[in-house]
């Protein structure tokens, strides 16, 4: 038998006394159980921050998330040995589009930084990973000559978590070489 249930309030209390519920009515009601359930809710934490977070967003901007274009990473960044948790995703607005950053560190999961990453006819970020404690985004600026809905010169940035903010290091374009 398998039961789920739906969270929205927010309370860990809440969840915890669904979760033994749960674990009663599937007669797995163990200690065990418990603390996995319970760890498992604490490694959400972080990815319904960043959900709350770009509610508030589209409630207060009037902003549309294409969330097509999502894509999430976990990755330990801040070396407490849990992963963090890492959004890239597109709002858009008329005819302009822009791409956000979105982390949320497990050190401090009530807190949720953010940066734009570029938009229409600036910069369009297509991926990124996390390579020693270092975010690379990746993506396709627009030359001179590029229309808004192509741009053709790859680049590259690097970005680092520092003092609580996301912080660009580098941003170059790359030269593709054949």
């Amino acid at each position: 038998m398998k039961v789920s249930f739906a969270v929205e309030s927010g309370s860990k209390r809440a969840l915890v006394s669904m979760l033994v519920m749960a674990s009663t009515l599937t007669g797995c009601a163990t200690r065990e159980r418990l603390f996995s359930e319970q760890q498992g809710s604490a490694r959400a934490t972080p990815v319904l921050r960043i959900e709350k977070h770009i509610a508030q967003l589209v409630r207060s901007n009037g902003d549309w998330e294409m969330s097509q274009f999502r894509k999430y990473r976990q990755e330990d960044v801040d070396g407490d040995g849990s992963d963090d948790v890492f959004l890239l995703t597109t709002f858009e607005h008329g005819l302009i589009w822009r791409r956000e950053l979105f982390v949320c560190l497990s050190s401090s999961p009530e807190r949720v930084m953010q940066i734009n990453l570029g938009c229409k006819g600036e910069r369009r970020a297509e991926d990124f990973e996390i390579e020693d404690r270092v975010i690379i985004v990746r993506g396709k600026a627009y030359s001179s000559t590029d229309a808004l809905c192509c741009p053709s010169q790859p680049y590259e940035s690097t970005f680092l978590i520092a003092n609580g903010r996301i912080i660009e290091r580098h941003w170059s374009s790359v030269i593709q070489t054949k």
